[in-house]
C-alpha cells in the first residue's frame, strides 16, 4: 500500500469542492441544522479563503493513486496573538478507515509543522474524539491537554500539545 501526501493548489479547488461533499455529508449527521441547499450540494463556506491566505493548507491523502481524504491545516494568522496550529478539517473516506491511513496522515501533517497544535471535535462526534485522543496521546506520548470548549450553536473537547521537542 502506497500512501502519499499531496498540498492541493488553486487548480484543485474544483475536486476539492466535490470531495469536501463526502465529509459534509458524514457531518450532516452529526449537526442537526446540515441540510442540503436548493441545488442539491452542501455549502462549503470552509474553503474560502484557502489557496489565498499563504498560512492556510489543504491536503489530499491518496492510497496506490486513489483519493483517501484530505486535511485542512492552520498555520497562526500574523494577526493571531495565540500562535497555535490547527487542524481545522480532517477527514478519511469510511473505507479506508480502521487501516491506520488516518494515523500516518495526522503523524505526518504533526511532523510537518512544528509548534502549539490544537485539535477539536464537536461533542457528538464520539468517533472523532476518540480517534484524536489514541493518536495524540501516541503522538505525545500522552502529553497533551484537553478542554471543553462552548460555542454558540456546539460544544466539544480540544486537545492542545507542543511537538517543538518531539
Amino acid at each position: 500500500m502506497q500512501i502519499e501526501i499531496v498540498e492541493t493548489t488553486i487548480a484543485d479547488r474544483p475536486l476539492m469542492t466535490n470531495v469536501y461533499q463526502y465529509y459534509m455529508y458524514d457531518f450532516s449527521d452529526l449537526v442537526d441544522d446540515m441540510d442540503l441547499l436548493e441545488d442539491g450540494r452542501y455549502s462549503i463556506d470552509d474553503l474560502n479563503g484557502y489557496w489565498v491566505e499563504p498560512w492556510r493548507h489543504v491536503f489530499l491523502v491518496k492510497v496506490d493513486g486513489k483519493i483517501a481524504g484530505f486535511a485542512l491545516v492552520d498555520e497562526p494568522p500574523p494577526n493571531q496573538a495565540e500562535k497555535y496550529i490547527e487542524m481545522a478539517e480532517f477527514f478519511v473516506l469510511r473505507k479506508f478507515r480502521k487501516s491506520g491511513i488516518g494515523e500516518y496522515f495526522a503523524r505526518q501533517l504533526f511532523d510537518r509543522y512544528r509548534g502549539k497544535w490544537l485539535v477539536r471535535e464537536i461533542s457528538t462526534n464520539t468517533g472523532a474524539i476518540a480517534f484524536w485522543r489514541k493518536i495524540i496521546g501516541r503522538y505525545t506520548n500522552d502529553q497533551f491537554a484537553e478542554q471543553v470548549w462552548e460555542g454558540r450553536r456546539l460544544r466539544g473537547f480540544t486537545q492542545y500539545f507542543d511537538n517543538s521537542f518531539l
